[in-house]
């Protein structure tokens, strides 16, 4: 399928008019934080149409744009690896092309035409030229630059889930997942990758050095310099450092002491499993 339409909603802000956004497609392979760059911008423009349509091999990806553009005032051509860009600068850069009445606008990646002239005319010429935020504008291609977007959007992850009520102690040594959700009152300690789809409930602590891997942390759970991977803990868990706890299920009130590998077994409710335990499934052939 060459044309994608990513969502479908009307933006009528200070510019009055409809607007749409269209991402050329290289490659969706790339990969920040759990998101390609296309789920990168999609989360982030949600509130406007997207439409992602695949690059063609002469270049030439008008005709799979003019088919969409007929209701719309302005449109924006973006690559899809325009990971860092923001709603705000999107929603200037459109501001300022209907303030200008600009026909063909240049941004530092990509363009923004009024849909009636990029409809009527084969060949664009600008008339003006958007100049700020050229950092949203880096396209992410090389490991230097999805180095870069990471920290970038570390910041950004970490600052949004702050201002819900999540307490970060070192919040520059961590890295948080886009997709990764913690609840209010939590607190993340020095050294925490929390990757996936993991969910961290209220008023938990993560401790220093711990990374947490496509898991459920239930109600205030603390966990201690550990690795917990594919697994379920309960409310009031207390894990001790040093532990792995893989593909398992801990119980309500239960307490893991240290030095503990669980693999794919389930703790019971108020149980306590004493320091350097080994507990597996016996897998029967």
């Amino acid at each position: 399928m060459s044309t994608e339409v990513l969502t479908q909603r009307t933006q009528i802000g200070v510019i009055n008019e409809k607007v749409a956004i269209f991402l050329i497609k290289k490659s969706n392979k790339i990969k920040i934080l759990d998101l390609t760059t296309i789920d990168w911008m999609k989360k982030e423009l949600s509130c406007y149409d997207i439409y992602v349509i695949d690059q063609p091999k002469d270049g030439n990806y008008k005709s799979k744009i003019v088919p969409f553009v007929g209701n719309y005032g302005h449109i924006a051509i973006l690559p899809s690896s325009l990971a860092l860009i923001t709603k705000q600068t999107i929603e200037k850069s459109f501001e300022t092309a209907a303030i200008k009445n600009s026909k063909a606008m240049k941004l530092f990646a990509g363009y923004i035409f009024d849909a009636k002239y990029y409809i009527s005319n084969n060949q664009s010429f600008f008339d003006s030229f958007y100049t700020q935020q050229e950092a949203e504008f880096c396209t992410i291609e090389t490991k230097e630059q999805i180095a870069y977007a990471e920290k970038i959007l570390t910041r950004r992850i970490i600052s949004r889930l702050q201002n819900r009520g999540v307490i970060f102690r070192n919040s520059n040594s961590c890295i948080i997942s886009a997709n990764a959700e913690i609840g209010a009152g939590s607190v993340i300690m020095s050294n925490c990758n929390i990757m996936g789809k993991t969910k961290i409930g209220e008023n938990c602590i993560i401790n220093n050095n711990c990374t947490i891997i496509n898991s459920k942390i239930a109600d205030n759970a603390s966990i201690s310099n550990s690795i917990i991977d594919r697994s379920n803990i309960s409310n009031n868990v207390i894990i001790s450092p040093y532990c792995n706890i893989i593909k398992s299920k801990i119980g309500e009130n239960a307490m893991i002491e240290s030095y503990c590998i669980i693999d794919g077994y389930t703790i019971k409710k108020n149980q306590n499993i004493s320091a350097r335990t080994t507990l597996k499934k016996i897998n029967k052939e």
